[in-house]
């Protein structure tokens, strides 16, 4: 697998130099920038940038070899690389083995960026000589001083170098083992006692009792029975007793008994307590606690809470709760609430907070901003509902909320407060008979029921009849006797009602239906007639 980019710096200043390559002019070093891409080593980018500057001036080149840009890359137990491009479009490139530590990187690199630049210099130098009309003194060349002896820096074939069964090593803990310098070598095979560490690894690195640990790149099996480190990209398996920890991209599986701190990967993560993806993550995390992840796509399942702070494509399963700081595009699912922002799918849950909701939250409370589906609780709260809203308490602003009061012919003081959501709404209502003598059914005792409508308007907008609208709605209601509750005694209602708007916010309506009286014990017959309803609305 390739390696992922590292991080790179641009830039370069104008460097003076003021012999031997032309006049004063000429001297000033020319605009140039330096890009860096390192695996498995933390270079100091400054430092970097600083000693190839020193080095370009040392060079005292003439203008048309100066540098525009210069490229580094380096791979811990691979190889580094320097590419230099000159003004007049020519590339030339050297590479040698990798330094050990990060700090020998820049200058190392500085000496390839000489290198290269004297190289060239002379070819530019030669061709010009050759060219100058016979009286003319030919151009003297100084030749190019030797390069330091760098152990680091003999040059050495780009690709890493073919593994054998020479490339063994046996770690009681590290460096007590049978190489002591594995921290610099590109190993097929590392078997460890307590602590083993690599610069890169082909085949498998096995640490029977402690950590295994490889700072490059990884192809192939990792396996720590405390746990794992790994500093550089790679693919596989990883498998740590109780921890996992790893800074750069990795497609594979990566298993850890309790923690599992990840950089950007693709694959998947499974930690017996708490997993981490900092970078963006596609595949799956497991754990029996906590996940979280930067971004993700893929599925987030774990017993009890999953964060992801980027946006989320896929599946979050918690026991607890789902949070996403960004838009979801699939599902949030979790036994006591989901968090996220925008979000196209579901939200199941006995609470669910989203910003723009285009699919469905299902739950107990359910708050949104733009609803583009459903909303199916007891409590639905919604800036504004396109589709349907369906809940004992149904609020969306654009709807808003109107109290109506009317009389029936059975029961004559009601109230209810109406939410509309869509086409549909729902009305929490609440009847009182003072026990009114006129009331053919128990006259003279007084009694409550609280009830609610479900109903559909149909407004009749666009006609002659613009101010006029029609209900037809069902309503329950559990009757009381006298001032004692019962359970086993309720009436449903069945009504058409033509409103009328006299004014902006107040309509007055009127109509009628059947009411069903359903009592226990069976002995009793269930009572059916006809009922006529009278009232206004306010707001």
């Amino acid at each position: 697998m390739a390696p992922e980019p590292g991080p790179s710096v641009a830039g370069g200043n104008a460097a003076e130099s003021g012999a031997g390559g032309g006049s004063t002019a000429e001297g000033k070093a020319a605009s140039w920038s330096v890009s860096l891409e390192a695996h498995g080593l933390s270079v100091n980018e400054a430092a970097l940038r600083a000693a190839v500057e020193r080095e370009l001036i040392r060079a005292e080149l003439p203008l048309a070899t100066r540098p525009v840009h210069v490229a580094v890359s380096v791979d811990a137990g691979g190889s580094l690389r320097v590419l230099y491009k000159n003004a007049l479009g020519t590339e030339l490139s050297r590479s040698v083995a990798a330094p050990a530590r990060a700090e020998e990187v820049p200058e190392a690199s500085a000496l390839l960026v000489g290198n290269l630049a004297r190289d060239e210099a002379s070819a530019v130098l030669a061709q010009l000589q050759a060219e100058s009309p016979p009286p003319q003194p030919p151009a003297v060349v100084e030749p190019s001083p030797p390069a330091p002896d760098r152990s680091t820096a003999q040059p050495e074939p780009e690709a890493t170098p073919e593994l054998s069964l020479d490339n063994v090593n046996l770690t009681l803990f590290h460096p007590f083992a049978l190489r002591s310098d594995s921290e610099h070598r590109h190993l097929l095979l590392d078997l460890g006692a307590f602590y083993s560490r690599n610069a890169a690894i082909t085949g498998l690195s096995l640490t029977f009792a402690g950590v295994s640990r490889i700072d490059g790149r990884l192809r192939g099996v990792q396996l720590g029975s405390v746990g794992y480190w790994h500093g550089g990209s790679g693919g596989g398996v990883r498998i740590g007793g109780v921890f996992g920890v790893s800074r750069e991209p990795f497609s594979g599986v990566s298993i850890s008994g309790a923690a599992s701190v990840e950089g950007e990967r693709t694959g998947v993560d499974v930690a017996g307590v708490t997993s981490v993806a900092r970078g963006p993550f596609a595949g799956a995390q497991l754990s029996g606690a906590f996940n979280h992840a930067t971004a993700l796509e893929g599925a987030q399942l774990t017993g009890a809470l999953n964060v992801s702070r980027g946006p989320s494509s896929g599946v979050q399963v918690a026991g607890v709760a789902n949070v996403s700081g960004d838009s979801v595009e699939g599902a949030q699912l979790a036994g006591a609430s989901n968090i996220a922002g925008d979000v196209s799918g579901l939200q199941l849950s006995v609470l669910n907070v989203g910003g723009s909701v285009d699919g469905a939250q299902i739950g107990i409370v359910n708050v949104a901003q733009d609803v583009s589906g459903i909303q199916l609780g007891v409590v639905n709260v919604a800036r504004s509902v396109r589709g349907q809203s369906i809940g004992l308490v149904p609020y969306n602003r654009e709807g808003g909320i109107k109290l109506a009061t009317w009389y029936n012919s059975s029961q004559p003081f009601n109230v209810g407060l109406r939410f509309h959501a869509g086409l549909l709404y729902m009305m929490p209502t609440f009847a009182y008979d003072p026990g009114s003598a006129l009331l053919v059914d128990e006259p003279g005792r007084a009694r409550y029921a609280p009830g609610t409508s479900l109903g559909l308007r149909i407004p009749l907008e666009g006609t002659p009849l613009s101010r006029a609208y029609v209900d037809v709605d069902t309503n329950y209601s559990q009757r009381s006797r006298g001032w004692e509750a019962v359970v086993n005694d309720f009436e449903l209602r069945y009504r058409v009602l033509a409103g009328w708007r006299i004014l902006e916010g107040f309509s007055m309506f009127a109509g009628g239906g059947l009411r069903h009286r359903v009592r226990a014990p069976q002995s009793v017959a269930d009572r059916i007639g006809p009922e006529l309803s009278v009232g206004m609305e306010l707001l």
